[in-house]
């Protein structure tokens, strides 16, 4: 299972989605929280974003597997 999530996700996340669960051990869920909506604003202009999301819209279509 561990492998397909490397093989199919985009190093960045990855590393910010680690970065966010690590530091959210030792914070607040308010603090946790803010520091994903301060990340959320460059994530989502990035290009990978509508790559990503086109993918996942492909991948879930119907009749699609």
């Amino acid at each position: 299972m561990g492998r397909g999530f490397g093989r199919n996700t985009a190093p960045v996340s990855v590393a910010l989605s680690k970065r966010l669960l690590w530091k959210g051990l030792a914070a607040s869920p308010f603090e946790t929280l803010r520091a994903e909506q301060d990340w959320m604003g460059w994530i989502c202009n990035q290009i990978d974003a509508a790559e990503g999301a086109a993918a996942f819209v492909d991948a879930a279509a119907p009749g699609s597997a």
